[in-house]
Parts: C-alpha cells; structure tokens; sequence
C-alpha cells in the first residue's frame, strides 16, 4: 500500500510538471524484468520457492499493486489528473505484461529452469496467477516500446514472442514476429545514437552503500547464494544474453549498457530476416507471403539507405567521421543484398512450384457424416 501510494504521488507531480509520464514509463518498464527476477531470487534463497506455481505467488502483490495503481480516480484522489488517466491505465498495463513476460520467460526454459542454483519443479499447468493468454501478453509488452527511441526493449519482447510460437510449432506466427523484429531494426537505424539505454542500479551492487546485501542468503546458510548469485540471476533478465547475435556490453568504467552500431544492428536485420524465411518454409505453401513481406522490408531498408548516404559534393567532412559513414553504408547495403539473396531463393521456389502440375485431391466423405444442405 505504500509502495502503490508512493507511485501515484510520484506520477501525478511528474505529469504536473511535465505534462507526460513517457520517458520515466520507458525507464520503469526497462527495469521492470530485472526488478521482477530480483524479488524471484530473494524469494529462492530464503527457501520459500520450490516450484513454478510459487514463483508466481511471490509476483503476485506486484502485480496486483499495478491494477491498483490503474484504479486511482481523479474523482477520489486530487494527484491523479483527469487527463493522466489514458496514459496511467497503457503503464500499468504494460506492467503487468511485463510481469507475465518474465514469469513466460522462465517457463520457456522448461525442466531447466534454475533460480540461483535451486532447480524448480514444473507446475501442473492449473495455476489461478498468472494472464492465460500468454502471446497477447508478450505482445502488448512489445507494443509499449517505441522503436525510435527503445528498440532493444521491443526487439526483446518480439524475441520472446517468437520462442513462444515455436515452442508450440507455430511457424507462420513465429515468422510474422520475426518480420516485425526486423521492421523495427529498419525503423531505429536512424536513431540508433540517441535510443534508450538502461543502466545497472549501483545500489543492488555496492555492499558499501548497501550494508544489508552482505545478509543475503544468511538465513539459509548457503553462501554460495548470496548477493553476487542474485544479481547474475536478475541481470539476465534485463537484457537478454543474445539478442539475435547481438550480446549488450557495459561501457567501459560504467554500469550503462552498451549501444550497438549500426553494422551490428543491421547484421541482426538479416539475422531476423533469414530466421523468418526459414520459418515461412515450414509451413506449405507460404512463399508468396514470405516473399510479400520480405520485399516490403527491403524496400524500408532501401530507404534508410538513401537516407544515410555520405554526404557528396565538395563538403569537406573529417576523416573519422567519413570512415563511419562509409562503414555504415556498407553495413546496411550488405544486408540489402542478404535480403535480395532470400527474395531470389523465394522467387525460385514459388517458380518451381507453379511449374508442377497439380495433384487430384480425393476426397473421403465418411458414410456418418451429416448432410449439409
């Protein structure tokens, strides 16, 4: 209760100052994974967590706190601005996406599922906490985060989305989410030296400042389960380890995460774009969609090419940053020609499939079926 009467005292002077909550609602939902692995971890090194359905006990008040905070009313609570309402209601509700993400997250690693070095035995699937619709979850995560100025939080939601379909042989769906990963990555290459990038709260590192660390896992009496094993636990949480072959790095003397360039960034492109395509092709008959949405997305990388061309014509630019440009060129027209590369493996695909003369179906109609007329 206090927590959620902080919140909305915290938000309400925000958007009376600013007149939006948008950049502190990216920083939260950012954070939000590590923060939700983190209370996971403390719950596990005190013993209370022996299987899934605990660890989705131990969520449970957070995410029964952000439905309070969507319930604040303007009428009954002077910080809440009428206006502020919209805004509140999208936040908290990505929140709680976020949570079910985590918690979708954990289960997708199956029997290996490990919390700080205690195995977690699998739940028999009838739990009453977590959302039930796990892709809607996962989507509206995914949704919240701006590709302009938070790709990599979006990148990661879609990321999980995909593992999500394929875990249940859904490979069309699975492409369709890898096709919108790489429309992202087209989106945010322009942007890619202003997005938003999270940093790791010193507070949970430092037992300097934070004297209580050092009781971490004492009650137990295992120290080989303390601070240092919870953080690693909740750190992979905040950013996947590889993000389709991108793996974030902390800038040097800092606990910011790193901001990837625009060759990696378009190496993940072709990454997501040649992932989607072999996943079309599991599935009969799909190369004409996979080649419509292909060449749409080349088409928006095309674009962002002739956008980011260097610079001709006389203008004196400094070495340096002519070297950059050129290498940033180079990166988004190689992955132009990975992109053509598929479209003309398509192309020959749907060519020979045209050229093979169709079979007769015969059809089975079973002497109980029901005549409709």
């Amino acid at each position: 209760s206090i927590s959620v009467d902080f919140l909305i005292s915290l938000l309400g002077d925000l958007f009376k100052a600013e007149g939006n909550i948008d950049e502190v609602s990216i920083m939260m939902t950012t954070v939000l994974p590590e923060v939700i692995a983190r209370e996971i971890a403390l719950f596990s090194v005190s013993g209370l967590i022996q299987d899934e359905e605990e660890v989705e006990s131990a969520v449970w008040p957070l995410r029964r706190s952000f439905a309070d905070i969507e319930a604040a009313n303007p009428l009954d609570d002077d910080r809440v601005d009428p206006q502020l309402v919209p805004s509140l209601g999208i936040f908290c509700r990505t929140c709680q996406a976020i949570i079910d993400g985590v918690l979708i997250e954990m289960r997708l690693k199956g029997d290996g599922l490990s919390v700080v070095g205690s195995h977690l035995s699998a739940s028999n699937g009838n739990s009453g906490y977590t959302f039930d619709a796990d892709e809607e979850s996962l989507f509206e995560a995914a949704s919240f985060f701006p590709a302009e100025t938070a790709p990599l939080q979006k990148l990661r939601w879609l990321n999980s989305l995909k593992s999500l379909h394929e875990s249940k042989g859904q490979w069309i769906e699975a492409a369709e989410t890898l096709m919108l990963g790489a429309a992202t990555i087209s989106q945010a290459l322009p942007h890619i030296r202003t997005f938003w990038r999270p940093s790791e709260f010193v507070l949970w590192h430092d037992d300097r400042r934070s004297l209580w660390l050092e009781t971490i896992g004492k009650d137990e009496h295992q120290p080989d389960r303390g601070n240092v094993q919870v953080m690693e636990f909740a750190g992979s949480f905040l950013e996947p380890q590889s993000l389709f072959g991108y793996q974030a790095k902390k800038q040097a003397g800092t606990r910011k995460l790193g901001r990837p360039t625009t060759t990696v960034m378009s190496d993940m492109l072709t990454a997501c774009a040649t992932d989607a395509v072999s996943n079309y092709l599991k599935e009969e008959g799909s190369e004409e969609l996979a080649y419509s949405r292909l060449e749409s997305l080349l088409r928006k990388v095309m674009a962002v090419i002739e956008e980011n061309a260097p610079l001709t014509g006389g203008i004196l630019i400094p070495l340096a940053a002519r070297r950059r440009l050129a290498e940033e060129d180079a990166a988004l027209r190689k992955a132009s020609a990975v992109l053509n590369s598929n479209l003309s493996t398509l192309a020959q695909r749907m060519s020979m499939a045209s050229e093979t003369p169709e079979k007769k179906v015969q059809f089975k109609i079973s002497p109980t079926a029901v005549p409709r007329g």
